[in-house]
């Protein structure tokens, strides 16, 4: 094997130059594995941290749909409040229905927080009209029961 003088060309200023390039790209390589064991939980998701360290999801964020989706989830018997988050193919929040074909959905799947969903009925029945509405599989729509911190939050 040969050494980092001979690699780089013998001179004592480039094998210098060298070895700090290689304890940095070291120092990196650490870095990036610490930052990837510090984010991610311990079921392998990634943590997401917003800005203002909040678990709050605003309404200015939300799309039409997912406005729309909560407006219809809400008026129906037992669902009581609700909040809705549409997930897109494209990594952002996505449209209900494409413009390239009739009926079709670019979604991939939905979160609804609900106060009646420990109600296995009321959860069922969410989950029917979104994927529904949605024209994704049941298997695309988690519905979750709502805290009370999220329900007295008076979030947007």
């Amino acid at each position: 094997m040969k050494n980092i003088k001979e690699i780089f060309g013998g001179d004592k200023k480039s094998a210098k130059l060298a070895k700090q390039a290689v304890a940095l790209l070291m120092i990196l390589v650490f870095t990036l594995i610490l930052a990837n064991v510090l984010l991610t939980d311990s079921d392998g998701r990634n943590s997401i941290i917003s800005e203002e360290g909040s678990n709050t999801y605003k309404t200015s964020e939300k799309t039409g749909d997912e406005i729309r989706l909560e407006n219809i989830l809400a008026a129906m018997a037992g669902v009581g409040d609700v909040k809705v988050m549409i997930k897109g193919s494209d990594d952002e929040s996505s449209s209900l229905f494409t413009e390239e074909e009739p009926g079709a959905s670019d979604v991939d799947g939905v979160i609804v927080v609900a106060d009646g969903a420990a109600n296995a009925v009321i959860k069922s029945e969410i989950v029917e009209a979104v994927a529904t509405v949605c024209n994704i599989s049941p298997t695309d729509v988690i519905v979750f029961e709502m805290t009370d911190d999220l329900n007295n939050s008076g979030a947007d």
